[in-house]
């Protein structure tokens, strides 16, 4: 009995030899049942036998699956340690299972709960091998493709069809990152089990994961090698991880059963439920049809729907790259996907993006608009921009990486219904926010008023000065930036201006008088010109002057008559004088405003004689505008006495009695400023005047001593220049009789 007693006390104490060694020796050992009451303590004799002495009472229930029992071995002497199975997160055990789950006999429970017995055997279960005890699991059903775990959780196995994960092969081997991390594969395997990513014991983070859910890690390390790049920076792709403000968002992750991740990020399982999502292959948490989904945490945009971007009703048979219509995917879904356009790109110099021309083009889905061949500049970065009202900038996809540029959507917001072309914001206000001083100066200039004159069709539409001679989308290929139709025959640098402005044309090589008279389309040939050249035609140098080479078409009303002289602090003459610096003293003559007390407007320092553009009795020679004189014998005479005479502006010479004004042939001489070989006006005197050093300040009568006007040569000795050294004698001798005595 004693002997007995000891045997009882040794099997109730020895937890040393697993179940997996005695379900080996069981065979060659003849008292088996005292072997197995290693585990299965109520099979020991004593408890059974009268007068039995024992140290413990009877157990009332089975202790094989008891965690105590498992302790005994499971306590870091085999593969699994005591702080991984117990002390760590691991799966749940005595809890009974949720009545939306339907465990099979053959895994039982214990008392209706859940137990290590109910996946693990200690005897091994058919179909499990042989496996040594360092690898043995000793499950009841196999494991390799998660068939233990499907035989409970049913709802998480049906793959994408039922909202789930898929299971199963795979092309690409399970990364190594996983391995290292806890998933039950081995190197090289292509397959994916529940295993890969939860595992039963020892797990450190939520949901028996072997990574975290608070980033997009766990999912990432598969899916990133699957699919390089997913987060994508371009438009039309989900921004990477942002961080949600809004509470109107995080309510609706909320809303959807999904979560945020650290930093209240947004995450792949904000979006995406690896169990229990949508149908579909994307598992995502709401369905995409009316894009619900998106409209969840993009409420904003709720008003495109119905609009011509809504392809449900303007093009319902389209697909996008995924093969769904605009009814499967959502409005939504036609142009954006989560990780990718929907759309292929169709990028242009037009378009660097590609989005907008994927449909925008003839053939396409939106072909009705017309192919919208885009004139402003595009993928070009903006040099400045207001800081009240900035406008979106992206990277650049065409050209320098890095660069923040133009593209259609900088003014064009797809969702903004408000408005009939999409724009973000009045045409003005989107001009001014980059042309700011350009919208500043114009705003009271002459050319503020041109919206009720120009031909541009979208001109009535739209408000604002730019398009009354630009327009953003051209109709015709070489019309560019403009929005009025060019002059017929005119170079394409002014045929814009002449487009409005008819009754006004370049001069021409005719001789004599035409009908409308202009300044010469000349060619500069220096490079020192401080005013803008044109083109004589498209790719041809900038070289001549043209309409912008003297007026800025954005001046505002301090440029009378939009001269860019005024834009430089100038008169307006000073234009003039930019190219012809011989005439810039005019203003220290008798000829200048001052001195002859000119006061209006069109009659300034070049104005009394030249008109730049037509006046009526204007002629081509030298840009004349005064009437000539009847009286004259040259045409230099004739334009001097035009205001020199009786009754005109000015008053007539007085003249002293002069030989015939003959031909100077017989002296030999030519007048090499003039080209005349005959006696003129202009042999002696210069009507543009010269240097003489007069300050701005002096008063009238110290002008007046330049009257004459005489060239520097004659101004000395006048008779001298035809009559030589006599002439002083002979002018003393006939003009002063009072020198003679």
């Amino acid at each position: 009995m004693n002997g007995f007693k000891r045997v009882s006390l040794a099997l109730l104490l020895t937890g040393v030899i697993t179940g997996a060694v005695l379900a080996q020796v069981s065979s060659q050992q003849p008292t088996s049942r005292k072997e197995c009451a290693v585990c299965h303590l109520e099979w020991v004799d004593a408890f059974s036998q009268p007068g039995a002495i024992t140290l413990i009472e009877p157990p009332t229930r089975i202790m094989a699956s008891e965690s105590e029992t498992c302790l005994g071995c499971h306590d870091a002497s085999v593969v699994d340690s005591r702080l991984r199975v117990w002390l760590e997160h691991g799966h749940k055990t005595g809890v009974v299972p949720p009545a939306s789950m339907t465990v099979p006999a053959l895994l039982p429970l214990q008392d209706g709960k859940l137990a290590c017995r109910t996946c693990h055997t200690a005897h091994g279960a058919k179909g499990m091998g042989s496996a040594d005890l360092a690898s043995a699991v000793f499950l009841r059903v196999p494991n390799e493709t998660s068939q233990l775990c499907k035989m409970c959780h049913t709802d998480k196995v049906g793959g994408p069809a039922l909202g789930s994960h898929p299971i199963g092969g795979m092309p690409w081997p399970i990364p190594q990152e996983l391995i290292d991390a806890g998933s039950k594969a081995r190197p090289g395997d292509r397959s994916i089990s529940c295993q890969v990513c939860h595992t039963p014991h020892g797990s450190e983070r939520e949901h028996l994961l072997v990574m975290g859910v608070t980033s997009n890690e766990l999912c990432l390390t598969c899916h990133e090698k699957l699919r390089p790049r997913m987060w994508r920076k371009r438009q039309g792709v989900h921004p990477d991880r942002p961080v949600v403000h809004s509470p109107e968002q995080m309510a609706a992750v909320k809303r959807m059963g999904t979560r945020l991740g650290s930093e209240d990020r947004l995450i792949c399982l904000s979006c995406h439920k690896i169990h229990h999502g949508q149908n579909g292959r994307f598992m995502i948490a709401m369905p995409l049809e009316g894009s619900t989904f998106c409209l969840q945490c993009h409420p904003g945009k709720q008003s495109t729907l119905g609009t011509v971007h809504d392809l449900r009703q303007s093009a319902p048979q389209v697909q996008n790259l995924l093969g769904m219509t605009p009814e499967q995917s959502g409005p939504c879904g036609s142009c954006h996907m989560f990780h990718n356009l929907a759309i292929r790109p169709n990028q242009t110099d037009a378009d660097p993006l590609g989005v907008c021309t994927s449909c925008h083009i003839p053939g396409g889905p939106a072909a009705k608009t017309g192919d919208l061949k885009l004139t402003h500049p595009i993928n070009v970065p903006v040099p400045a921009m207001s800081a009240e009202k900035p406008l979106p900038l992206f990277e650049a996809p065409i050209g320098e990486k890095g660069s923040q540029v133009m593209t259609c959507t900088t003014c064009h917001d797809p969702h903004n219904t408000s408005n009939p072309k999409f724009l973000r914001d009045k045409p003005e206000n989107l001009c001014r926010t980059c042309h700011a001083d350009v919208a500043r100066r114009i705003a009271d200039g002459p050319h503020a008023t041109l919206m009720t004159k120009t031909d541009n069709p979208d001109a009535g539409q739209h408000s604002g000065t730019c398009l009354a001679c630009h327009k953003i989308h051209a109709w015709t290929t070489d019309q560019t930036l403009w929005a009025v139709t060019p002059a017929e025959g005119q170079p394409s640098s002014d045929a814009i201006c002449l487009g409005c402005h008819k009754d006004i044309q370049w001069s021409t090589a005719e001789q004599g008088p035409i009908k409308s008279v202009m300044h010469p389309r000349a060619v500069v040939r220096s490079n020192k010109l401080p005013l803008p050249l044109v083109a004589a035609g498209t790719g041809e140098k900038a070289d001549r002057i043209g309409c912008q080479t003297c007026h800025n078409p954005h001046a505002g009303k301090d440029s009378p008559m939009l001269l860019r002289a005024s834009e430089q602090g100038k008169k307006p003459a000073g234009v003039c004088f930019e190219c012809h610096e011989n005439v810039a003293f005019i203003g220290q003559s008798m000829h200048g405003q001052r001195a002859m007390k000119l006061e209006t407007d069109k009659k300034r320092v070049c104005g009394p004689c030249h008109a730049v553009h037509a006046v009526e009795g204007s002629t081509r020679n030298k840009l004349w505008a005064v009437k000539l004189s009847d009286q004259g014998d040259t045409t230099a005479e004739r334009r001097c006495l035009g205001c020199h005479r009786t009754g005109g502006p000015a008053a007539p010479p007085s003249t002293i009695v002069h030989h015939p004004q003959e031909p100077l042939t017989a002296i030999d001489w030519k007048d090499e400023n003039t080209g005349l070989t005959q006696i003129t006006c202009l042999t002696c005197h210069l009507p543009h005047g010269k240097n003489q050093d007069i300050p701005d300040q002096v008063s009238l009568p110290v002008l007046a001593a330049a009257k004459p006007m005489l060239r520097s040569d004659v101004a000395e000795t006048t008779c001298a220049v035809c009559h030589g050294f006599d002439a002083a004698r002979r002018f003393l001798y006939f003009h002063r009789p009072e020198a003679r005595r």
